[in-house]
């Protein structure tokens, strides 16, 4: 995997940090979105990495 996302249920809401290649092709390195909203571990997933145009195929994805 090229990309690692980590979903985070803080007391604040779900915090998505993510390292890895954009879909613009940039390079970042644990990178924050606030706020993800989903009603379960799927939409969140998914609505976090459309925040970085990443692929959930291309992405090892932890939620803790």
């Amino acid at each position: 995997m090229k990309n690692k996302l980590e979903l985070l249920d803080t007391a604040q809401g779900w915090i998505a940090v993510f390292t890895g290649e954009t879909g613009m092709g940039e390079q970042v390195s644990e990178e924050e979105a606030h706020n993800i909203e989903g009603v379960n571990d799927e939409e969140r997933i998914q609505n976090a990495l459309v925040v970085w145009g990443a692929d959930v195929e291309q992405t090892e994805v932890t939620v803790s």
